[in-house]
């Protein structure tokens, strides 16, 4: 029977059925398994459920030995959760390719400590080619973005080479690395602008780096291969979202590209004039939203009731 008071009945159901035992083909013991994962993401928002119930009692309580108490608590379940998440090898992996379990560990990311949310990014950047992919219509990994772009402002030139690393890789069923793929979706190449901008703020420590002068190398050559276009909406290259470790600093992203000592003047021109023309474009989609708010502010004060007058006589 279904019902929509109870889903989780049907997964557990739908697992059920499907017996072990029986011979099966490979389309079913991928359901099966398929199933499997959406039952544990259901047990796993139980706790998140939970967590956020002792956030809102933490919100309402002054500072006091319960409101300590509901703290200690909620860090308590979210390392507890985070366990969960990493105790089986490919199970971060699982939980991104599902568009419920990217919801649950955007959530849970706020509570992770920085060790915690680089071992998540960095997890993201392997499987770019495969989450990116999955996440099209989803559109959730924007928000892994404001825990990722917290960490990318403090990072350090050993992370931002963990970072780069990560982006490097090629699947092995696959023909485009994971930093191709990041052009194409706005986490990844948020992700790759803010590497840059940082890079160059710690350029004295990764110049020497032959790691570092791949990731640039690479960059340059997806930047030149990418769809050429002066319509954005065309344009294979996403706009990258708002970084305070872009707005923090001085220098530009295109900029540092130029630290490249083995690609040729004329790939490093093009890739350059891409990036500038992105922030050009993320500029204007900026000021539009905020055009856009403040207009929308500005109609419901107009709009909104006078205040009722009190009509009763004495």
């Amino acid at each position: 029977v279904v019902s929509v008071n109870a889903p989780r009945k049907i997964v557990d159901l739908q697992v059920v059925h499907l017996d072990p035992k029986h011979p099966t083909s490979a389309l079913q013991r991928e359901m099966r398994k398929h199933r499997h994962l959406l039952l544990h993401i259901e047990k796993m928002y139980t706790t998140m459920m939970e967590i956020d119930d002792l956030e809102r009692k933490i919100r309402l309580l002054p500072d006091c030995p319960t409101r300590d108490l509901y703290k200690t608590k909620s860090k308590h379940l979210a390392s507890g959760l985070w366990f969960v998440a990493i105790e089986a090898p490919d199970r971060l992996v699982q939980l991104l390719s599902v568009k419920k379990g990217k919801s649950l560990l955007s959530r849970l990311m706020r509570w992770l400590g920085e060790n915690e949310c680089e071992q998540l990014v960095v997890c993201v950047c392997q499987n770019l080619s495969v989450v990116a992919k999955r996440d099209t219509h989803d559109q959730y990994l924007v928000n892994f973005w404001p825990a990722a772009d917290r960490l990318l402002s403090t990072s350090n030139s050993q992370r931002l080479m963990l970072l780069a690393q990560a982006l490097l890789l090629t699947p092995h069923q696959g023909h485009k690395s994971n930093l191709q793929h990041a052009l194409n979706n706005k986490f990844g190449m948020s992700l790759v602008v803010g590497l840059l901008v940082r890079g160059e703020e710690l350029h004295s420590e990764l110049e020497k780096q032959t790691l570092w002068q791949e990731f640039l190398a690479s960059t340059i050559m997806a930047l030149t291969d990418t769809q050429k276009s002066l319509d954005s909406a065309k344009s294979d290259l996403a706009v990258p979202l708002p970084s305070i470790t872009v707005a923090a600093s001085p220098q530009k992203p295109w900029q540092h590209l130029g630290r490249c000592g083995r690609i040729e003047a004329g790939s490093l021109k093009v890739a350059q004039e891409k990036l500038s023309s992105l922030e050009v474009s993320r500029a204007k989609a900026a000021a539009a939203s905020a055009s856009a708010s403040a207009s929308a502010a500005a109609a419901a004060s107009t709009t909104s009731p006078s205040p009722v007058k009190n009509l009763d006589t004495q």
